[in-house]
């Protein structure tokens, strides 16, 4: 990989620590290139160096700008209550954000349901993070839909099995749930739908949220499907510092 000097230079000034204003060098850019040249055709490896301490950096002040943006959201991600899937009561709320086409969020789904159901102090909060699709756009409307009948959770749990979550599957796992269908196909296209979906696509931005799953416990977001057993030491984590 051919690295320009200039390029070099910029890298090796900021993965070095700062200089006090008396450090200051008082070289040109030209001067500062030579130096840098000079120095990598004795000691290449510095380039790696300074590549990877950027890296570090940059990853770094990512995680604290993830932190800061769950504390700037906490009120939004604890949840509506028609929003809270499992333990409305329970004393730590674990988010997802989830998409129903997403293949790991369906590979994930039968282990979250048993332990909501095995923790009755999880507070589950779902949240609509529909990005795979017409279809999952199309799930999440008759899943928001499907809390207006009091059968959120059914409807979540239905969906993430179900192989056609097109309109056609949605009509179909209504009516296998027993809902009024006709009802649930007008509250999917009502603006109160229209507001939640745009509510939680908002809050998956703010946390700079890029794929499904995603979740948040305990101030800190966590990307990606995460073994069952992860989730559980986390959450026990989160009742010791509380």
């Amino acid at each position: 990989m051919h690295i320009r000097p200039a390029i070099l230079a910029s890298l090796l000034l900021l993965a070095a620590p700062p200089l006090q204003a008396q450090e200051t060098p008082s070289l040109d850019k030209a001067a500062v290139e030579q130096i840098v040249r000079e120095l990598l055709q004795r000691e290449p490896e510095l380039v790696m160096e300074a590549l990877q301490s950027l890296q570090a950096r940059q990853e770094a002040e990512q995680v604290e700008q993830a932190k800061q943006a769950v504390v700037d959201n906490a009120e939004a991600l604890k949840g509506e209550p028609a929003e809270v899937a499992a333990n409305p009561d329970g004393d730590v709320t674990l988010v997802e954000f989830m998409d129903y086409h997403c293949g790991y969020c369906r590979r994930m789904m039968p282990a979250l349901r048993d332990l909501v159901a095995k923790d009755k102090g999880v507070r589950f909060v779902l949240k609509e993070f529909p990005i795979l699709g017409p279809d999952s756009v199309v799930a999440a409307r008759a899943a928001v839909a499907a809390r207006n009948q009091g059968r959120y959770w059914d409807m979540h749990l239905a969906l993430m099995e179900s192989e056609d979550i097109s309109l056609e599957g949605v009509r179909a796992l209504a009516a296998d749930l027993g809902l009024d269908v006709a009802k649930l196909e007008a509250d999917m296209n009502s603006p109160e739908t229209e507001q939640v979906l745009a509510a939680d696509m908002e809050l998956a931005r703010k946390l700079g949220l890029r794929g499904t799953p995603a979740f948040v416990l305990g101030g800190e977001i966590i990307p990606g499907a995460v073994p069952a057993e992860q989730l559980e030491g986390l959450i026990a984590s989160v009742r010791e510092r509380s």
